[in-house]
């Protein structure tokens, strides 16, 4: 894998690094086409796992984008993601890690909708601090307004359905680890391109009660180029704080940024709808 072999030839060389992003974006078409015969997994985790030691004692804030595409398909009919990755990302032992941005499925290992109750603590850093779970390498991520053919309608409400149900899973998640890690300070977790997909507002209440309970500061992330329907605003984010630890009574705040949020790029995992809006398969009056 090509994020692979780039992070071997350079980790070794950077052992005092203290902060790494990297997007891992690939449309997958060639791929899909280039061979009858069994494919490895696009993601091995153990090797990312063997190639992020390199830098275990010095790293302070990971995140990691994972966007996994065919992009001849529309939504509903990508290829599912689970066969490409194997394992699971073990960050124990990164005992200066404090911030972490991944997709949600990196931590169980196996697709959101299937998650099963986990010791996640096992698997994570132990100083952990700040967490942000993304959409990426779930249903709901690639999904996007689109009006079918009446033969179409059902395989896209199939993906939509599914694409929910991950979406629930996620926010049994969040609530899972922020009972399991006793250090965190910070639950962040991304909305869906999609707005149709944003969490219920009593997954909203719910996860806002927990952090409050255990005086966590929670957020939700919503990526604004769907919202806008424009890809100018491909890095445009509106951070809504629905409980602040440090100002327990402020109520929800809505912040907006556009380029980076607290020093982590925006922007990633956006390839597949930027390239759909030049198709012209998201249209502004949509």
């Amino acid at each position: 894998m090509f994020i692979t072999d780039t992070l071997q030839a350079m980790l070794p060389s950077t052992p005092q690094l203290r902060s790494l992003t990297f997007e891992a974006s690939y449309n997958c078409r060639d791929r899909m086409l280039s061979s009858q015969h069994a494919i490895r997994p696009w993601i091995l985790l153990e090797q990312w796992n063997a190639t992020l030691h390199a830098v275990k004692s010095a790293l302070q804030t990971l995140v990691i984008s994972v966007e996994f595409y065919n992009g001849d398909c529309t939504f509903f009919k990508q290829p599912d993601i689970k066969p490409q990755f194997s394992g699971r990302l073990d960050l124990r032992g990164f005992d200066q890690l404090h911030s972490l941005e991944i997709p949600a499925p990196l931590l169980t290992s196996e697709t959101m909708s299937i998650l099963m109750n986990t010791n996640y603590l096992q698997y994570a850093p132990p100083q952990l601090r700040h967490l942000t779970l993304r959409t990426d390498m779930t249903g709901a991520q690639l999904v996007y307004p689109y009006g079918t053919s009446s033969q179409e309608l059902k395989k896209e409400s199939r993906v939509r359905d599914k694409a929910r149900m991950e979406l629930t899973c996620i926010s049994q998640l969040s609530l899972s680890l922020v009972e399991q890690l006793p250090f965190l300070q910070s639950l962040a977790i991304w909305q869906p391109p999609d707005p149709s997909l944003d969490f219920f507002d009593d997954e909203l209440q719910e996860l806002h009660n927990f952090c409050k309970n255990k005086s966590i500061t929670a957020k939700v992330l919503y990526p604004m180029l769907l919202r806008r329907k424009s890809p100018l605003y491909w890095n445009l984010v509106h951070e809504v704080t629905l409980f602040d630890a440090s100002y327990p009574e402020s109520g929800s705040v809505v912040h907006i940024f556009q380029g980076e949020r607290q020093g982590t790029p925006l922007g990633l995992a956006s390839q597949y709808h930027l390239a759909e809006f030049k198709k012209h398969y998201i249209r502004r009056n949509r």
